[in-house]
């Protein structure tokens, strides 16, 4: 296929422009359809690839989580790192414990347990019933 005369070039001579550098409009418009799929591509691989913007958004914010998670285990490590040196450093950590925790009492104390009162004013237990 060769090419062919372009249409209305008639009147071209008597200006100085020849009919060859005609260029006809399916090739000068032979590169768009290219170029669209060039473009699309490195969309595809902007946006959407391995490496790509979304990729990249979604590791960052999970990064922010991990680092947050990180930030919340340091600081539970330092609190159990007190109670470790309290419990280390001697008994009155280890006292406290036992009475808040076990209830324990010291040979010779008394203790007082004092019992909510119920709507008609008796004290009762959860456990005891009144007869």
């Amino acid at each position: 296929m060769g090419w062919r005369e372009p249409v209305g070039t008639a009147g071209l001579a008597h200006r100085g422009i020849s009919p060859e550098r005609i260029v006809r409009p399916t090739k000068r418009f032979l590169w768009l359809p290219v170029a669209v799929a060039i473009a699309g591509l490195l969309a595809y691989a902007f946006l959407l690839g391995d490496r790509g913007y979304l990729q990249e958004r979604a590791l960052r914010r999970e990064m922010a989580a991990l680092d947050e998670e990180i930030e919340a285990l340091r600081l539970e490590t330092a609190q159990v790192q007190e109670v470790v040196s309290g419990l280390q450093a001697g008994g009155i950590e280890i006292e406290r414990i036992g009475r808040e925790r076990l209830g324990l009492v010291k040979p010779g104390e008394i203790t007082y347990r004092l019992v909510p009162m119920d709507s008609e004013g008796w004290g009762l237990d959860k456990g005891s019933s009144r007869e």
